[in-house]
């Protein structure tokens, strides 16, 4: 028997990574598609060194984005639809990240996003989504971000990007429920990861100060998002089938908070 296939993109990033490791503790079997040869191969190691009771099959592919071979990845689709396979889910984790900068030089910045956040999204989603289309249902899901809707200043190119996919997913809502094809995003705050812990050491560089902190006390909850987090709500949306359209914020409550700067605990002595 073959067991649902769940397709990541930048599956050996943090919140890839977790992605990939929640879905296939889950059941699903796992196509991660990635840049890196290396890494796919230690995420391929970890695949095959965990197995579990259903009987699963793991796949890793290196493709660049935009420049993939999307017509490759649709026939792939279509032969494990042959075998008897379900394509259950496709979850979108690969993204540029383009330095802050200020609005007036960021063109290049934001041709990036726009090809690889935007460009190969909707490359993706167009290769998969006909698979999904002929067996009549199906789960996508873009991992954004919060900047979509609140952000820091300089940056554009990434609200830009991030903003886009809001688009995506009302769009392909509207356009594919018909087919029972549910499209739905998860929007995260400040995840912790390797990404993040580069912000906090330049900053700390730069200034002596602590980001982390100043993060943390951004938040109501006291803490960042954890990329298991991320992974944990990919999978509820993929397995929820009233969710179609959702933008699902994972922030802690920061994005309730007035207090650019965060609250300061000594102010904040009401308990």
């Amino acid at each position: 028997m073959v067991s649902e296939l769940a397709i990541v993109s930048g599956a050996t990033g943090g919140i890839g990574r977790a992605v990939v490791e929640r879905l296939w503790k889950a059941g699903y079997s796992v196509l991660a598609l990635g840049r890196s040869p290396e890494k796919l191969q230690a995420l391929h190691d970890w695949l095959t060194g965990t197995p579990h009771s259903r009987c699963q099959v793991s796949y890793t592919v290196a493709m660049t984005f935009p420049d993939a071979d999307y017509a490759r990845l649709a026939a792939y689709c279509e032969c494990h639809q042959r075998l008897g396979g379900e394509i259950a889910l496709l979850a979108v984790c690969h993204g540029a990240a383009p330095q802050p900068g200020p609005f007036a030089t960021c063109e290049q910045a934001l041709r990036d996003v726009l090809m690889v956040d935007v460009l190969a999204t909707v490359r993706l989603c167009q290769a998969i989504g006909e698979s999904m289309r002929v067996q009549g249902s199906g789960s996508i899901c873009l991992v954004s971000s919060l900047h979509s809707r609140i952000s820091y200043p300089e940056r554009a190119a990434y609200v830009v990007g991030k903003s886009a996919l809001s688009g995506l997913v009302r769009s392909l809502a509207l356009d594919w429920g018909r087919y029972g094809i549910r499209t739905n995003a998860v929007l995260p705050w400040q995840v912790r990861g390797p990404r993040t812990d580069g912000f906090i050491a330049a900053y700390r560089d730069a200034t002596g100060q602590d980001l982390e902190e100043r993060y943390k006390q951004r938040s109501p909850m006291r803490r960042l998002v954890e990329a298991e987090d991320v992974a944990d709500a990919v999978l509820f949306l993929a397995r929820n089938t009233a969710c179609n359209g959702v933008e699902l914020v994972l922030d802690g409550g920061v994005s309730q908070n007035m207090w650019y700067e965060g609250y300061k605990e000594e102010h904040h002595n009401a308990d």
